[in-house]
């Protein structure tokens, strides 16, 4: 297998990280550039970067579409052409004339040459021995991301519907989006308003109640389940003695004090 951009990476690892105030004349950079030469031939290991796109396809293959896409960016941003000069450039500034002829020198043992030509394929085994051992780490992850996008999506259009009073529309999409989100009291309540919206006040009183047994502070389902039992049903002492527990979560609430108005009335 061609050697590659690993083994440069390997190399920057190797030496030290800290920046020297040297000025970089033409020898340094010269054997700099050697060196790029050395570690990031023209053929660019374009063997690796294929199974590297392999492997994400594989990870996540919504991105097969983009196949041709991946292996152009790719090779192009690693390509000698654009890694290269800047790659010397560093090289030059970070290391000195006898340390670049020392790497250099290493680069063309028998023993450089051995790395150079085995460290991109240890490098293609350990990433894909890690990637089959996580595999399941990374399906559940692109699950969750994929289930949240569509969760988010189908809430916005269920809000919309609402919005709209379109309610048996709105509630087949609440419905859908609590398959993944079964907790979520807001939905549940609103959901309860779209089967009372529908003509179900029995279903939409169990929706309040399943939102209050989530959070017995919910207000707003407490709040809706008042209006069906007292204004729809017309149990009103029942209605009542909720409404007193309601003002004791919202006591300077102005809709619901209206709501006791409503309660009052024939």
């Amino acid at each position: 297998m061609r050697r590659t951009l690993v083994a440069a990476l390997t190399l920057v690892f190797i030496y030290p990280q800290t920046v020297r105030a040297q000025a970089v004349d033409a020898a340094r950079m010269q054997a700099a550039e050697e060196l790029v030469r050395l570690v990031f031939p023209t053929e660019v290991g374009s063997n690796l970067l294929d199974a590297m796109v392999e492997a994400k396809i594989q990870e996540s293959p919504e991105v097969e579409p983009y196949r041709d896409v991946l292996l152009e960016w790719a090779r192009k941003l690693s390509s000698p052409e654009v890694m290269g000069p800047p790659m010397a450039a560093a090289f030059a500034k970070e290391f000195s004339l006898s340390e670049l002829h020392e790497v250099i020198a290493f680069y063309t043992s028998p023993t450089g040459q051995r790395f150079l030509a085995r460290a991109p394929e240890i490098f293609l085994e350990l990433a894909q021995k890690m990637t089959a051992e996580r595999r399941a780490e990374l399906d559940e992850l692109v699950k969750a991301k994929v289930w949240k996008d569509a969760g988010d999506a189908l809430r916005a259009r269920a809000d919309r519907l609402f919005d709209q009073e379109k309610w048996s529309e709105a509630r087949d999409a609440y419905l859908r989006y609590l398959e993944v989100h079964p907790d979520e009291v807001d939905i549940i309540s609103d959901l309860g308003v779209c089967y009372r919206g529908s003509g179900d006040q029995q279903e939409a009183l169990k929706q309040f109640d399943r939102a209050l047994a989530l959070k017995p502070e919910h207000w707003q389902s407490l709040y809706n389940k008042i209006i069906v039992i007292g204004l729809d049903l017309g149990r009103k002492q029942e209605a009542r003695e909720l409404l007193a527990r309601l003002r004791t979560l919202q006591p300077h609430n102005e809709e619901v004090e209206k709501l006791a108005d409503a309660l009052e009335g024939d």
